[in-house]
């Protein structure tokens, strides 16, 4: 589930940091986004793409 989204880019900056990684390279999945808690946006800004199942 994509609530805030800090976990979600922490994991994916594990990568991006210690094997160089390119952002747009990274795709997080997800079966479950909370769009009103802003996770999801984040996670664009910070420049990974994002793909959910179910919006809620």
């Amino acid at each position: 589930m994509v609530a805030t989204g800090g976990t979600a880019i922490a994991c994916a900056e594990l990568f991006t940091e210690n094997f160089n990684v390119k952002n747009s390279d990274i795709l997080i999945l997800s079966i479950i986004d909370l769009p009103d808690l802003g996770g999801s946006k984040l996670i664009k800004e910070k420049g990974f793409a994002i793909k959910t199942i179910i919006d809620y």
